[in-house]
């Protein structure tokens, strides 16, 4: 247990660490420390559900939601199968992937083409699904 003389650092310390975000290629190394000890250096960190890394790049992030969200559509399509009502199948998409593509996408907004694909790849297999297309008709308009 520890007193509010010590600051509860003794118990959270394993939990500090420190990530030096910049576009440099080399830079000066620096040595955090609290209370003398030396914090961990990380080059990513995920914080209230987004993976940050040192280089500010998101491909990271998106892989791991484009991840998630297939996992979600592909859980959804297997419990879901013997639901044909297009507005059931769309409220089920609207609540549970939407909101994970959605979420913080001001700040993770993907520039290159790879990452939108990658994102735009989800929404259209569960347009598919939610449309109860065939597997071989085409996801644009003829």
């Amino acid at each position: 247990m520890t007193g509010v003389g010590d600051g509860g650092c003794s118990s959270t310390l394993k939990n500090c660490k420190f990530m030096r975000l910049t576009h440099k290629k080399s830079f000066k190394h620096i040595h955090y420390d609290m209370n003398g000890d030396l914090l961990d250096r990380v080059k990513s960190v995920k914080d209230l559900g987004i993976s940050v890394t040192d280089n500010l790049r998101w491909s990271q992030h998106i892989q791991e939601i484009t991840l998630k969200t297939n996992r979600t559509l592909g859980l959804v399509k297997r419990v879901c199968r013997d639901i044909k009502d297009v507005h059931i199948r769309k409220a089920l998409y609207c609540s549970l992937i939407r909101p994970q593509l959605e979420y913080a996408s001001e700040l993770w907004s993907p520039e290159q083409v790879t990452y939108k694909r990658m994102l735009e790849n989800v929404q259209r297999r569960e347009t598919k699904f939610i449309l109860d297309y065939p597997q071989h008709c085409s996801y644009t308009r003829d």
